[in-house]
């Protein structure tokens, strides 16, 4: 892989309405639906562990309400998502799922746990140590659900777009050396606006490799599955 190499990137654009139906159909919300089929596209690439389940890892807003201005208001969780599991059908289980890993998070479970090495192990050392967590954790999808935007979002330019879609672009993650040594990276975001709601899928798994129209052809499939009929960007 030289520096010549762009990661494969789709954008799936499905109209919101019908994006909500399938989640609701299935006793799920669009965020349950997003994680879903995060999974499923993971599954897709080959990103599991060996008894098949997937890790979805989730940014979540930490706000306390509108008043809480904070720049970095951010925390994660992240979900294992088992084989026995058919979201395609029901969304209840991983609905169940999801709130209890976000309450367990919110309960410092997690958190407090690391809190405490960073006071006792020197910071050198815990450096080491997350890089160790981020190579080990390389099968891991990153799923962002941003939701609804403001309208005024659709008019950035003077006109009006007919959908929007955004993302961050990690080089730190996504570089050619920095995908050969990590194993590939998987991140879906996920954005409502102007009536659509646009899936941004940026995925490459070196031992599984996909261009950008074997990316698609695998998405579509893992959407039809929920009944929904993308159009691509």
């Amino acid at each position: 892989m030289d520096d010549t190499f762009e990661i494969p990137r789709v954008i799936a654009v499905i109209p919101a309405a019908e994006w909500h139906a399938a989640a609701a159909d299935r006793g799920g919300t669009s965020t349950v639906l997003a994680v879903a089929v995060a999974s499923d596209i993971a599954v897709a690439l080959g990103r599991t562990t060996q008894s098949g389940m997937t890790r979805i890892n989730m940014p979540v807003s930490d706000r306390a309400g509108r008043g809480d201005a904070r720049a970095n208001a951010v925390r994660g969780v992240s979900v294992n998502v088992s084989p026995e599991l058919d979201p395609a059908t029901d969304l209840q289980p991983l609905r169940a799922q999801l709130k209890q890993v976000l309450q367990q998070d919110v309960d410092g479970s997690t958190n407090d746990r690391f809190v405490a090495m960073h006071r006792i192990i020197p910071r050198r050392r815990l450096r080491r140590i997350g890089a160790n967590i981020r190579v080990s954790d390389y099968l891991s999808t990153i799923c962002s659900v941003v939701g609804k935007t403001h309208p005024a979002i659709m008019r950035i330019d003077g006109g009006t777009a007919a959908f929007m879609s955004g993302s961050l672009i990690n080089r730190a993650v996504e570089a050619p050396a920095a995908l050969s040594r990590n194993g590939g990276c998987l991140a879906m975001i996920l954005t409502e606006s102007g009536g659509t709601t646009a899936l941004r899928v940026t995925a490459f798994h070196p031992p599984n490799p996909k261009t950008r129209a074997e990316l698609i052809d695998m998405i579509e499939s893992v959407l039809a599955r929920y009944g929904l009929m993308p159009i691509f960007w």
